[in-house]
C-alpha cells in the first residue's frame, strides 16, 4: 500500500512538473478554461517571413515557456503563442508607402491577432468560466502586446476587457518607456521606439499591478544601448535575465 501511494505521489510530482508548450493559437485552438489562457508572443523571426503570414516558428519563445509552465502549474490552462510574422528587418522597421514606424506591417498584424485572439476567447467562454488571460511578450513581441493593450496603428485599447487581463510580462520591448512605475529591471533609459506619454500612462495606471515591462540597462532596443556585441547580448539574454522576477511577479495574480 505504502510503494503504491509513493508511485502515485511521484506520477503526481512528475505531471505536476510537465514542461509547457506554446504552439500557435490559430491551429491548436482556445478551448475555455478555468486556469490560466496563456498568450505568448515570439520576438524576431529570423526566417523572414512575409508580414501578414503567420510564420512557422511559433514555439521559438526565447524561453516564454518556462514563465508559462509555472503558471499553467499552479493555476491550471494552458499557453498559445500569438500567430504573426514577427518579420525582422525593413518589413519590422519600415512599411511602404507610408514608411512610418507606426504603421509597419508586421506589429499591425500582431495587434490584429492578439486583440481577435482576446476577444474571441472571453465572448465565447465568460458564460461558463471567469476567463483568466496572461501575456507574455519579447522583443518585437513585447511591443505587440503592449499594443494589443494600449491600441494604436488604427486599433482601439482593449479598455472593455481589461478585467480579464490577469497578468503579463514584456521582455525587451522597444517601445519601452523608464522610470514608470510598471518597469521590471535596471534601465534608467527608454527604448528606440518609446512610447509617448499619453498611451504609456494609460498602461502604467491601467495595468500597474497586474503587467511589468522589464528592460535591463545597456539593451540594445529598449534600452537604445547600442549595437556592440555586448548590448545585443543584453537583449538576446533579456527572457532569462528576467524570467524568474516575472514568475514571481505572476504567480501570486493567478
Amino acid at each position: 500500500m505504502l510503494f503504491t501511494q509513493h508511485l502515485l505521489a511521484l506520477a503526481a510530482l512528475a505531471v505536476s512538473t510537465l514542461a509547457i508548450d506554446c504552439p500557435g493559437s490559430d491551429t491548436a485552438g482556445t478551448p475555455c478554461t478555468s486556469g490560466v489562457f496563456v498568450l505568448s508572443a515570439r520576438g524576431t523571426d529570423e526566417s523572414s517571413n512575409a508580414p501578414f503570414q503567420n510564420g512557422p516558428n511559433y514555439t521559438d519563445q526565447q524561453g516564454q515557456q518556462d514563465v508559462a509552465t509555472a503558471l499553467v502549474n499552479k493555476a491550471g490552462g494552458y499557453c498559445r503563442s500569438l500567430p504573426y510574422a514577427a518579420s525582422p528587418g525593413l518589413l519590422y522597421f519600415v512599411s511602404a508607402p507610408t514608411r512610418r514606424f507606426n504603421d509597419i506591417a508586421s506589429i499591425n498584424y500582431g495587434i490584429k491577432q492578439g486583440q481577435s485572439i482576446i476577444k474571441e476567447y472571453v465572448n465565447r467562454c465568460k458564460s461558463t468560466v471567469n476567463p483568466r488571460v496572461i501575456l507574455l511578450g519579447y522583443s518585437q513581441g513585447g511591443q505587440v502586446m503592449t499594443s494589443v493593450l494600449i491600441g494604436g496603428q488604427g486599433y482601439p485599447t482593449l479598455e472593455d476587457y481589461k478585467q480579464y487581463i490577469t497578468g503579463g510580462a514584456f521582455f525587451a520591448s522597444p517601445c519601452f518607456v523608464a522610470k514608470y512605475p510598471i518597469d521590471g529591471g535596471n534601465s534608467t533609459t527608454s527604448g528606440l521606439f518609446a512610447r509617448g506619454p499619453i498611451s504609456y500612462n494609460y498602461f502604467s495606471t491601467t495595468y500597474s499591478n497586474r503587467l511589468r515591462n522589464y528592460c535591463q540597462a545597456g539593451d540594445e532596443f529598449c534600452a537604445a544601448g547600442g549595437f556592440a556585441d555586448a548590448n545585443i547580448a543584453i537583449h538576446r539574454n533579456s527572457v532569462n535575465t528576467y524570467k524568474q522576477e516575472a514568475i514571481n511577479f505572476l504567480l501570486p495574480l493567478v
